[in-house]
């Protein structure tokens, strides 16, 4: 469907399409995901300090 549309719509329709369902998406995505990702940023970030130390 996104991919149909993003061909068939112009520019600007495109622009404001994906805008819509990423906005929505994030919302309850980020819900569930924020607690696995959390920690996991953790370690990335901890990673990273350590390499730069």
């Amino acid at each position: 469907m996104s991919a149909t549309a993003a061909g068939d719509v112009p520019t600007e329709t495109m622009l404001s399409k994906p805008l819509l369902p990423e906005e929505s998406q994030p919302t309850p995505l980020k819900e569930p995901e924020m607690p696995d990702v959390s920690p996991l940023y953790g370690k990335l970030f901890d990673s990273c300090v350590a390499k730069s130390n």
